[in-house]
């Protein structure tokens, strides 16, 4: 089991970005909003929920009626927006830079396309070139080669990723059609002990079931989380780090990376926050460490 602790992505470290930030025009306190009206706002995509004119949506939670409802992060920025469900999408494919500081990992989640390719540059000296295939899809049989649905991979991992404080990172992601990312994470991997068999994994569902009172059932289709449960075995010279390092990284959301085979056991790779972790010190040399991971929508 490995977890990547991200660093966040500002302004002032996403250097440039092919998708537009286009979605709405920005916020003006000269506009005359009107109900259902929508701009931009530090990234953000706002809904008029009242009308009026020089209301702020960054002072909207001040106020006792608000007066905007903030929809998603803009196209842009979705990726950077600890949200997997909502994915920076376009046309074949988008490319961006960004300056994260010293970082050792790259994780990506919930993509659409073909490739990424993850560059990485010394001033004008490239120092790491690798490009991963999003396809995961598995061909057991003839049939499934010519018939099987087609399946993305629900995570990607660089790791062994240089460690340079200045360097520059560029990603591009290409395929045919529609391409996307629900996160990108950049930050530092650490091993925490090896997953065990007998981990498990699922979803929560957030879709709603309403039956009236003749019977009838309606189903609304929502966003759904994952979450998964492993025990890991650690030597116990690493207990406490590992103790150190679980409680620094409560309520953060992280890539949980449960096996070293991304693609196989993709279940096991939750980006989220543990909810719940026991350490068991079960023999004078190794322990077992419990660890609940809930997944962010």
């Amino acid at each position: 089991m490995k977890v990547l602790n991200p660093v966040a992505i500002t302004d002032a470290t996403l250097i440039s970005h092919s998708v537009p930030e286009t979605d709405y025009t920005a916020w003006s306190g000269a506009t005359a909003y009107v109900v259902g009206d929508r701009c931009i706002q530090n990234h953000k995509i706002y809904e008029a929920l009242q009308a009026g004119t020089n209301h702020s949506p960054a002072n909207d939670a001040t106020l006792a009626l608000p007066f905007w409802l903030e929809v998603s992060s803009t196209n842009r920025w979705r990726a950077f927006d600890q949200q997997v469900n909502s994915q920076t999408t376009a046309t074949t494919s988008f490319t961006f830079t960004v300056q994260p500081g010293a970082i050792n990992a790259i994780g990506f989640v919930e993509l659409m396309g073909s490739t990424v390719r993850v560059q990485m540059f010394d001033g004008a000296t490239p120092i790491y070139d690798v490009t991963q295939a999003i396809d995961s899809t598995s061909l057991l049989s003839w049939s499934d080669y010519f018939f099987g649905a087609y399946d993305l991979s629900a995570a990607l991992v660089f790791e062994g990723v240089p460690s340079y404080l200045a360097a520059t990172i560029v990603v591009t992601i290409t395929g045919t059609g529609t391409v996307g990312c629900g996160g990108v994470l950049f930050g530092q991997m650490h091993d925490l002990g090896d997953t065990q068999f007998g981990a498990s994994a699922g979803i929560t569902d957030y879709s709603v079931k309403a039956t009236n009172v003749y019977g009838v059932t309606k189903i609304t289709k929502r966003a759904f989380s994952k979450r998964s449960s492993q025990r890991l075995i650690l030597s116990n010279l690493t207990l406490r780090k590992v103790q150190a390092l679980l409680a620094a990284l409560r309520a953060t959301p992280c890539l949980w990376v449960g096996a070293p085979d991304t693609q196989l056991f993709s279940p096991l790779v939750v980006y989220g926050y543990w909810r719940d972790f026991q350490i068991e010190i079960a023999y004078p040399r190794t322990s077992y460490c419990s660890l609940e991971i809930e997944g962010m929508i």
